[in-house]
């Protein structure tokens, strides 16, 4: 996949700055979007945000959910 040349360079930059940040004791809040991609194991939820963001996903979590009799 091609993905997004604008934002690959861009995420190492806003990682730098928030090191830098962190290393001189300021915080710094940025509101980046967030998104949540709920269910079944197979259904196709890594395909789809690929497609959508143009570059593969890296799963960040992974919730299980009990069944209990």
């Amino acid at each position: 996949m091609s993905g997004n040349i604008g934002m690959e360079q861009l995420i190492p930059i806003v990682n730098k700055l928030q090191d830098a940040f962190t290393q001189l004791g300021v915080h710094m809040q940025l509101d980046l979007p967030q998104i949540a991609v709920v269910g079944g194991q197979s259904a196709g939820k890594s395909s789809v945000l690929e497609n959508f963001v143009g570059r593969l996903v890296a799963m960040i979590a992974k919730i299980k959910k009990n069944h209990y009799a």
